[in-house]
């Protein structure tokens, strides 16, 4: 009974409730994310028009492939600018002068860290899901299998993730907007030059690159999660 009780503890401790009705409250009084959602849906209604009706009869499989990865690219995008809102928004909560209450509230930090991470990918879900036809779209025309769809799917969230790891890490220091915003950046930019040069090795060893891939990718999150709970604690 008392180990069943230790597991109970430990899944109860993981609980980011509070965090996520917070951020949830605040994207339903904000016209941003709806706004977001919209717009990505029209983005990527107006591009299977555009592609379908682009095809020919005769068209051969490689347009099949070509629309999946035009319309992954797109979702990438999108996810992007949904990531820097989540971001600003994060970042305006600890400016001088505006510390959020979540920052001295009896909430542990790695509650907090772990609750926004969730909020950011329960709304980047969201926008996910609502792609998924035309990634479906996508399969139909051909060109493309199940395993490079999901191996494609499946870095782009990996992607996604990171993104909000350094997007709470970054808004969690004490310094003026414009100076996290410019950091953010940075750290994106780097990020991504060193997650690129590894992608390349997935076209030279398919199955070497995507172990490299997955414990780079394992790392650089473990990494900004343990500093943005240790920035939290500060």
């Amino acid at each position: 009974m008392s180990a069943a009780a230790g597991v109970l503890a430990r899944c109860r401790a993981w609980e980011p409730g509070p965090i996520l009705i917070k951020e949830a409250r605040q994207s339903v009084r904000s016209r941003a994310l709806p706004v977001m959602l919209c717009a990505a849906l029209l983005v990527l209604a107006g591009h299977g028009l555009l592609q379908l009706a682009a095809l020919s009869p005769a068209a051969d499989r490689s347009a099949g492939a070509e629309f999946f990865y035009v319309t992954l690219v797109l979702i990438g995008l999108l996810e992007l600018v949904l990531a820097l809102l989540l971001f600003w928004r994060h970042a305006r909560e600890n400016v001088p002068g505006h510390r959020d209450l979540l920052y001295i509230t009896t909430l542990r930090p790695h509650q907090i860290v772990r609750g926004k991470l969730l909020a950011a990918m329960v709304f980047s879900a969201c926008l996910f899901a609502a792609s998924l036809p035309f990634l479906a779209l996508a399969y139909c025309l051909r060109g493309v299998d199940l395993p490079a769809m999901a191996c494609g799917t499946g870095i782009l969230l990996v992607l996604i993730t990171l993104w909000h790891l350094l997007g709470i890490l970054v808004a969690a220091w004490t310094l003026p907007l414009y100076a996290k915003v410019l950091l953010w950046l940075a750290g994106m930019f780097g990020l991504h030059c060193l997650l690129g040069c590894e992608l390349q090795a997935l076209n030279a060893e398919l199955s070497m690159g995507l172990l490299l891939f997955l414990f780079l990718t394992l790392f650089a999150g473990g990494i900004l999660y343990a500093l943005a709970v240790s920035t939290m604690r500060g």
